[in-house]
């Protein structure tokens, strides 16, 4: 179930980002800023770091740095990102893409709790961002604490009804905290929501079969 996708929910973390934190970069280089953000989206990290680089090079400020980081963590060079999210929350950034960004490297080095804490400071920055809602539901799945898990997976559902994504994370969740029958109206209630998505499908059949096997046992 714990599939890497360093660039989850990109764009929209992306455009929090550059409103919270990058009007000061904005000011000093906006095209290169621009060609940074379009590598990004085009997933082309290597790019976008060197993009980004040479930005840095021009204007050390906090967002360019985090732009920076960014860019690294999509391109799976984590030691290099977490030093410079860090960098970025000394010289003042404190936005709540950043945080998600951090806590999502931090998860990826699997160090749970300091990506949790991380994910928790991205929610009070922005109760309403839609991608730490679900990492932070997973990844207090994956520590153990589905019940902890259940409300910002509920949330991020009650934003976005019908993704796959979040449905599966829920019913996970939900039979990990015991919530048997409520896992299994999930499952239908996700079936009819979403019709004809044949991934979504094998991936509750398989949870179903899996913790049913495991509440026989």
């Amino acid at each position: 179930m714990r599939r890497r996708k360093p660039i989850s929910a990109l764009p929209m973390a992306l455009l929090l980002f550059w409103s919270l934190a990058g009007r000061a970069s904005a000011q000093s280089a906006p095209e290169m800023l621009q060609k940074g953000i379009g590598a990004l989206k085009a997933q082309d990290f290597q790019l976008a770091q060197r993009i980004f680089a040479k930005l840095v090079e021009q204007d050390p400020s906090g967002a360019n740095i985090g732009y920076l980081g960014i860019a690294e963590f999509s391109a799976g060079n984590l030691e290099h990102a977490i030093t410079h999210f860090r960098q970025s929350l000394r010289l003042g950034n404190d936005s709540a893409a950043l945080h998600y960004y951090l806590g999502r490297a931090y998860l990826e080095r699997r160090e749970e709790s300091a990506g949790i804490s991380e994910l928790r400071l991205a929610l009070v920055k922005d109760p309403k961002l839609l991608a730490a809602q679900s990492s932070l539901g997973v990844a207090l799945v994956n520590a153990g604490r589905p019940r902890d898990a259940l409300p910002y997976l509920e949330q991020a559902h009650a934003q976005v009804p019908k993704d796959a994504e979040i449905w599966a994370s829920l019913v996970r969740a939900e039979f990990e905290a015991g919530e048997t029958k409520k896992a299994l109206g999930s499952i239908g209630s996700a079936i009819d929501s979403i019709p004809d998505n044949p991934r979504l499908d094998a991936t509750l059949a398989f949870l179903c079969l899996h913790y049913r096997q495991a509440q026989k046992a």
